[in-house]
């Protein structure tokens, strides 16, 4: 068995859902060189139903969050690949041991997002935005 591949869609900066993920960062230290959205139908298929399975028993259909993890741009690709497999958990910020962490603040997460010195300086966030079909 091996995992399904993750698609990545570069977005058009003209589109709702660009200016959706864009609206997060307001700090005039960020520049945005471009949004990729993630799809993977085994990924999010598993989602739907972990979903499903929650809001059931909380009575709510309100228990997404926006969360945001900055990490170095390897680590975005093993996780697109693999998902956030504690097999790969990485040595940054491991302060309070070993895990993912995510956060409510862009700007938390961004101190991680290390810059890629290869790649002019970029730095590589994954943000999980609700977007149930």
């Amino acid at each position: 068995w091996s995992p399904p591949m993750s698609q990545l869609h570069v977005l058009d900066q003209q589109t709702d859902e660009f200016r959706n993920v864009a609206s997060y960062f307001t700090d005039n230290r960020c520049q945005i060189i471009r949004v990729e959205r993630i799809e993977n139908e085994m990924w999010h298929n598993i989602y739907k139903k972990e979903k499903k399975t929650i809001d059931e028993r909380l009575y709510s259909n309100s228990t997404d969050r926006v969360l945001f993890h900055g990490c170095l741009r390897p680590a975005s690709e093993e996780i697109l690949q693999r998902g956030f497999d504690k097999r790969i958990i990485g040595i940054h910020g491991t302060d309070y041991g070993d895990g993912f962490y995510f956060s409510t603040d862009p700007m938390r997460s961004h101190m991680y997002a290390l810059p890629d010195l290869s790649r002019w300086g970029e730095r590589t966030m994954l943000i999980k935005i609700n977007q149930t079909r």
